[in-house]
């Protein structure tokens, strides 16, 4: 493992010094050309006010290193050549998975940590012993806190190692890199679906939900990984910068985090069956197609309305999907008998929902 390290480590050296260059020339140009102080004219007062933190610039690219960084790294079991070589080494399967998840995570946490140094080196100076306000009705007075980076620095990290796992587990389950990508495309939303789907078809009962309730637990943009982040990370830079928000809605994280920790050590263990000959082949992840396609199909009946045909491009997208799946026009036995009941199941749901008395929640 040792011999593995230094030989990653030199191929992979130019790559970072180059991925470390560039963000870091990015994180130059945000600090020299981002207002981060400012004022603003209030009843014939000119207050000092908080107009950035770079915090949301963080986000951002802590949100898009930890999407790349894992493809980057598992790419290779995608492609026939590059798979023979890495299982041909003498390193157990697993343990190959978790050194390559390892080392591209090294990788991206040293990035980040650079580009956090620069970014929040010079909020501090910036903001360091002198008063603020926050704008509203009555001009209120607040000083930073530095707390507040390092408070950022915890959440982003254990957010992005979240997402690069979410991210890692996915694609691998993929035998080609389309399967992988469209993969990570369909987990990250098929919660949020679920959700979405659900609350339509709640809609169609009278059923009476407190907006705190559907806040906390159902709004369904806090179930997307990479949004659920962001919102996180806002939320907080707003509180630096003195402006009051509603406070983050803890229940979708913590279901979110546990779906992501869970996640990491599956991800050894199915790493144990991968396979040189599957590369290329149809993926039958339980963790792909075959499960996340059904969900969407009926989720996207109880969207519809049977009083129009929106609902016929819902079987046709869904038979499209199971197409690039099969990657043939033509399905196999068991997907085809899937793909109508999930069909059937939508289309029983979408008349049940517009058999019922009212098309909207009630907010009390």
């Amino acid at each position: 493992m040792k011999n593995l390290t230094k030989y990653y480590t030199k191929k992979n050296l130019p790559l970072f010094i180059i991925i470390l260059s560039i963000t870091v020339i990015f994180s130059f140009i945000c600090v020299t050309t981002q207002p981060f102080t400012g004022r603003e004219w209030v009843k014939d007062t000119w207050y000092p006010v908080i107009q950035d933190t770079g915090m949301e610039y963080l986000t951002i690219l802590m949100i898009v290193m930890a999407v790349i960084f894992p493809i980057y790294e598992f790419i290779f079991k995608m492609r026939k050549n590059s798979c023979d070589l890495f299982y041909s080494l003498p390193v157990k399967r697993h343990k190959l998975y978790l050194f390559k998840y390892l080392f591209g995570l090294c990788e991206l946490l040293i990035i980040f940590l650079a580009n956090f140094l620069i970014i929040s080196t010079v909020g501090i100076i910036k903001f360091a012993g002198k008063e603020f306000y926050y704008i509203n009705q009555n001009p209120t007075t607040f000083t930073f806190n530095p707390g507040f980076y390092y408070l950022f620095l915890l959440i982003i990290v254990v957010g992005g190692i979240l997402i690069y796992s979410w991210v890692a587990f996915f694609f691998t389950r993929g035998n080609t890199i389309v399967d992988g990508i469209i993969n990570i495309g369909l987990s990250s939303f098929v919660i949020a679906a679920i959700i979405i789907g659900t609350l339509v078809f709640l809609s169609s009962f009278d059923i009476k939900l407190k907006s705190t309730v559907i806040e906390e637990f159902l709004n369904p943009l806090y179930y997307i990984p990479y949004v659920n982040l962001y919102v996180c990370c806002d939320k907080l830079s707003k509180v630096a910068m003195g402006i009051e928000v509603y406070p983050m809605a803890i229940f979708p994280t913590v279901v979110m985090a546990t779906i992501s920790i869970a996640l990491i050590p599956l991800f050894v263990v199915l790493s144990k069956k991968e396979r040189a000959e599957d590369t290329g082949d149809i993926t039958d992840s339980p963790f792909s197609y075959k499960v996340f396609l059904p969900i969407f199909i009926i989720s996207l009946f109880v969207l519809n309305d049977l009083r129009y045909l929106t609902w016929i491009a819902v079987i046709v997208g869904g038979y499209i999907g199971y197409v690039v799946y099969n990657r043939n026009f033509r399905l196999r036995k068991n997907d085809i008998i899937v793909f109508v009941l999930s069909v059937g199941v939508g289309f029983m749901l979408m008349c049940i929902k517009l058999a019922g008395s009212s098309n909207s929640i009630y907010y009390v």
